[in-house]
């Protein structure tokens, strides 16, 4: 920092991982123990007296005693054993050393209580599909990492006005109809893929949905992870019960995929892209299925606010009567980070 150069965070915790405070005292010692044994038996392999090993009282002694019994063959063998056993030892802890100094630091970032990170916005949608208006929108998601589980909560909500006609065809009131949205998404990850858990609910007067709620459970996989960008796939079983105006419940068994990608790159100056899509279909009747996908860019302003613009669209194969089976959706919203 003296000469100028900034460090990054993610340079900082690898600086810190390199600090190996937290290995006990025990292992360290017996390190240098090793090493010094290692040392040590060099001392009396006879053919390294010439190099200036073993000048020592109890060397000298150990490898006059070999050449009085005519064993310094067998002295020379035993004693390039032992330094090689213990050189395997040395070998072995210090490979083992890091991974034990990461672990005790990873098992304290984990113990370490995390706060929820999210943004709350609001902007106007504008919509095509089951209905050509403009209307208003709200966002809200909130996200909290706890060791190696990830909890995301997020809700959506829109509404627009319409007009309600009467029999004879004049317009009577406007009336208010809206969407609204929510999810819970649980991951644990482990080494190289996540087991998720996923519950959502729906309402859509637009499209005569009186409720939908979604119930998955699955596993998946980042097939990218860097700090800048990260795709993964995930694929499970859901359990899906709706209801339509005017029609009865229906509930039924599906298999769900599902991906996400969002990528910051580092010479956008925060400017966030992300893309997610999800797809249902029916274990006993594959034309029943439902599609979701977004894309979208985020750009910060200033302070803790930033501007969100991104594209829905939402594909149902099976609608309510009289209604069309794809609604899309342009969004502009303006949100403040916490």
């Amino acid at each position: 920092i003296g000469n100028g150069d900034i460090f990054s965070a993610d340079q900082a915790i690898r600086f810190q991982r390199l600090d190996l405070f937290s290995v006990s005292m025990y292992n360290k010692i017996f390190i240098l123990f090793t090493l010094l044994m290692t040392i040590q038996w060099m001392d009396v392999i006879p053919g390294l007296t010439r190099h200036g090993f073993g000048r020592g009282e109890v060397s000298v002694d150990v490898k006059l005693t070999a050449a009085f019994m005519d064993q310094e063959t067998a002295l020379r063998f035993f004693a390039i054993a032992m330094m090689m056993a213990f050189s395997l030892a040395l070998l072995v802890q210090l490979q083992l050393l890091p991974k034990e100094h990461n672990l005790k630091i990873s098992e304290e970032e984990a113990a370490l209580p995390q706060i929820w990170q999210g943004k709350i916005a609001a902007g106007v949608d504008l919509r095509s599909g089951n209905t050509e208006k403009e209307g208003f929108s709200a966002h809200a998601d909130a996200k909290k990492l706890q060791g190696k589980t990830v909890v995301v909560a997020t809700i959506d909500g829109a509404y627009e006005e319409e007009e309600v006609e009467d029999s004879d065809g004049t317009t009577r009131d406007e009336q208010t109809v809206g969407q609204v949205k929510g999810a819970i998404d649980i991951k644990q990850r482990f080494d190289w893929f996540f087991l998720y858990g996923r519950v959502s609910a729906d309402h859509d007067d637009i499209a005569d949905l009186k409720y939908r709620f979604i119930e998955s459970l699955g596993l998946g996989t980042y097939l990218v992870d860097l700090d800048t960008l990260k795709l993964s796939v995930e694929a499970g079983v859901a359990q899906v019960q709706e209801k339509y105006a005017g029609l009865g419940s229906d509930d039924y068994t599906a298999w769900r995929v599902a991906e996400r990608c969002d990528w910051t790159p580092e010479f956008a100056d925060g400017v966030s892209f992300f893309e997610a899509a999800d797809f249902l279909a029916d274990f006993d009747e594959f034309d029943r299925h439902l599609a979701n996908g977004e894309a979208g860019v985020d750009i910060p302003m200033f302070l803790h606010l930033s501007l969100t613009c991104k594209g829905v669209i939402n594909y149902n194969n099976m609608p309510a009567p009289g209604n069309d089976k794809t609604d899309t959706q342009l969004l502009f919203q303006v949100g403040y980070n916490f």
